[in-house]
């Protein structure tokens, strides 16, 4: 996070940094927060905070004489080429793995979030083919069958071998729980999974000081129910 004010420029890694600085306004950016409304997130380079932005990923801020510059220093390369689908998919799984491998070196105790589905699974499998050990791994559990997922990832580390650890998320937990997710978000954020996932953070941080999950890889491997939906309504 970073702006300007009269003159200054403040920057932090949470806004709760640029808030200690006197010349920080607190105005609320009527923009961003329509922006809020519509993508419940802020949307970055924008923030809540008028004149303050975050700065986008692989880029960096150069402040000289007063201006600033964003650069970037990274992008990734979208190149097509020409290959079977079986090799495709022996390479994407060579890279997936490569990928998970590398992130297994660490100086602390690392677990894995597992919550059955395609994504964590992913990660979890490459994380117990690539350690001599059963690695750490943690779910959430609800009380509300609808929403309860955990059958699939105790079976799911069953079937790993892995070492695994459960809580179940109930109301009882949301009074203490909610103050404390307000307090680090900074920015408004209208998806309820913080709130579980909060607490498996905070229970898991009791095992282990890393955990991998696998958010973001259900629209790569089409782990949606939408997703099948669609295959089958085409």
């Amino acid at each position: 996070y970073w702006g300007v004010f009269r003159g200054t420029l403040l920057f932090g890694s949470e806004p709760k940094a640029l808030m200690q600085h006197p010349l920080f306004s607190g105005e609320i950016d009527l923009p961003s927060l329509q922006a809020y409304f519509a993508n419940d997130c802020v949307p970055t380079p924008r923030s809540i905070w008028k004149h303050v932005h975050k700065l986008p990923p692989a880029s960096y801020l150069v402040w000289k004489d007063g201006q600033t510059t964003e650069s970037v220093f990274w992008r990734p390369r979208f190149t097509e080429c020409s290959m079977s689908f079986p090799e495709a998919v022996r390479e994407l799984g060579q890279l997936v793995e490569e990928s998970v491998r590398k992130r297994l070196i660490s100086d602390v105790p690392l677990g894995v979030f597992l919550s059955g589905g395609i994504d964590s699974t992913t990660v979890a499998y490459f994380a117990q083919k690539n350690s001599s050990r059963p690695i750490e791994t943690f779910s959430i559990a609800f009380e509300e069958k609808s929403f309860d997922e955990s059958s699939y990832a105790n079976m799911a580390a069953k079937v790993l071998g892995t070492s695994h650890h459960e809580q179940v998320f109930t109301a009882k937990h949301l009074p203490d729980l909610m103050p404390q997710v307000f307090d680090l978000l900074d920015e408004p954020m209208a998806d309820p999974s913080i709130l579980p996932t909060c607490l498996l953070s905070s229970f898991t941080k009791k095992s282990v000081t890393v955990a991998l999950g696998g958010d973001g890889a259900d629209e790569l491997f089409a782990g949606y129910p939408t997703f099948q939906a669609d295959r089958f309504a085409g």
